[in-house]
């Protein structure tokens, strides 16, 4: 379990699609006992699939007051950035059951979104439709594939929040749009646009 400060902290939860963060203080025995529970989880192979860090609430005061931290041990658990729980206490089956549920959830919301993308060979995820694009990046790449007569399927990241943030930490690309051939991803618009001055692109969606 990695300890994080002030001038790591967001870098360490944004980075992670799952971070769970646990506040401590060397002035409370209890936090000793969670951060080993939590350091034996991170070696389990079901719990790997989250990133565990540890904040110090007397080193890192801003980190504690910005997420309203007023006991310790308190595990605060991120999906994307966002909290989606937190446990405050040392109650270990609480913790336990509560981070197996986020990670339980997040392997749904996965197993979602690698359907989506693999709903037809050549997929975009736009703002908008490609009828109606409610963005100009999103209005230059349909105009690109329709360009090239390309038959593709696209999904709505405005219509759906929950896929709009979990594909961003999928692909490990922050913005939209994103394309993907046969289940892999290709890239954003200027990926897209450089694929295509190359040459590239059109073989690339031959599909």
């Amino acid at each position: 379990m990695e300890a994080i400060g002030q001038e790591t902290f967001e870098k360490a939860v944004v980075s992670n699609q799952l971070a769970n963060v646990l506040f401590v203080s060397k002035q409370t025995p209890q936090c000793q006992q969670v951060s080993d529970l939590i350091s034996d989880l991170a070696t389990q192979d079901e719990f790997k699939q989250a990133k565990y860090f540890t904040v110090d609430i007397e080193s890192s005061p801003v980190i504690a007051k910005q997420f309203s931290i007023i006991s310790v041990p308190t595990l605060v658990l991120f999906r994307n950035a966002n909290e989606v729980d937190r446990i405050v206490g040392a109650d270990t089956t609480q913790i336990v059951q509560k981070v197996q549920k986020v990670l339980d959830s997040n392997s749904s919301v996965e197993k979602r979104l690698v359907s989506l993308i693999n709903q037809d060979p050549v997929m975009v995820f736009i703002k908008g439709t490609p009828e109606q694009p409610r963005c100009g990046f999103t209005r230059k790449l349909i105009g690109l594939l329709n360009q090239l007569e390309v038959k593709y399927g696209s999904f709505d990241i405005l219509s759906d929040e929950e896929v709009r943030q979990s594909l961003k930490a999928y692909s490990k690309w922050p913005t939209y749009p994103q394309l993907y051939v046969k289940g892999s991803f290709v890239g954003g618009l200027d990926i897209v646009q450089e694929l295509h001055e190359n040459g590239d692109l059109v073989d690339m969606l031959k599909v």
